[in-house]
């Protein structure tokens, strides 16, 4: 039988009961002028998504399965695109859609040098051609214009290759911000005359310099939850609970003399200078520096 029947539709009509039934044994397509017009088919024909239910279920299936893939495509915080195996654009998310500044109808069938920044393009096309080559996945950073870093992964697909890029600037600053902030701690933990503390906004202690550790006698884990105040004498207790206060409330930068008591109830005089630390721009709590009067420095330097 052969796959497929076409006639045209003046010998339908001359012949329209030989043809009605070629119908119940095969669909007969009726042209005109050469084209594909109308076709004629047993009733059976058109049952059949009823009458095998495994074919709907199937077809439902993969309905259900591209409205997950489009979901989750959508909902990605990164940017991805698609690219055929000659490297074309075949498809983007809206992240990419608004990274790039246009819609995917104006992505089509773009290569990579067409999108992307003239100095990324390059290192993006050898990736996608090598990934496209090996069918192994690589990963690689590169920084755009107004500073901005981006981290790339090419991956092989079934028919192509897919780019995902995230713009991770932040968690670069972050990262360098907590590099330096960690410098800073061991440079102000070297100093014989300044301890660093870090409190919660309760006032009570999360952190400790080593410094602050020699010169109460405390160790960090005796002293760690207890509040800043439990540790100063009684008559700057009241004035440093609202100077805390302040800082936290104010989000401002202020400090007081502090007399401290030690484990084996020795005083140590100072200041105390507290700032706060915001965190979406609510604070938090507070990073102190507790700097030694000079004779106090110098009296604990001749005991060391």
């Amino acid at each position: 039988m052969p796959d497929r029947v076409a006639v045209p539709s003046a010998e339908f009509i001359r012949n329209i009961g030989f043809w009605q039934a070629e119908a119940q044994r095969h669909p007969v397509f009726i042209t005109h002028h050469g084209r594909d017009r109308l076709v004629l088919a047993a009733p059976q024909e058109f049952m059949r998504d009823q009458e095998e239910p495994e074919n709907k279920g199937a077809r439902e299936s993969f309905a259900t399965l591209r409205t997950l893939h489009f979901a989750l495509l959508e909902n990605l915080e990164e940017g991805f695109v698609q690219f055929t195996p000659t490297l074309q654009i075949a498809g983007v998310n809206g992240v990419a859609e608004a990274f790039l500044g246009h819609s995917r109808e104006q992505l089509f069938a773009k290569e990579a040098e067409e999108i992307f920044p003239r100095l990324l393009s390059g290192l993006v096309f050898d990736h996608l051609q090598r990934v496209m080559r090996t069918r192994k996945a690589e990963s690689f950073e590169s920084e755009v214009s107004g500073g901005q870093t981006l981290r790339f992964r090419v991956f092989p697909m079934p028919e192509g290759v897919g780019l995902l890029f995230h713009n991770e600037t932040e968690e670069v600053r972050l990262t360098q911000e907590r590099q330096e902030a960690s410098a800073l701690t061991n440079a102000l933990n070297d100093q014989n005359c300044v301890a660093y503390l870090k409190l919660d906004s309760r006032g009570r202690i999360e952190k400790v310099g080593e410094q602050f550790c020699r010169w109460t006698g405390f160790n960090a884990a005796e002293i760690i939850g207890h509040r800043i105040v439990d540790l100063t004498a009684a008559q700057h207790r009241r004035d440093l609970a609202r100077t805390l206060e302040q800082v936290l409330a104010d989000k401002c930068v202020d400090g007081l003399p502090v007399v401290l008591i030690g484990k084996k109830g020795n005083e140590i005089s100072g200041e105390l200078r507290l700032a706060p630390i915001l965190g979406d721009f609510a604070p938090r709590g507070a990073v102190g520096l507790y700097v030694l009067e000079e004779a106090e420095a110098s009296a604990l330097q001749r005991a060391g």
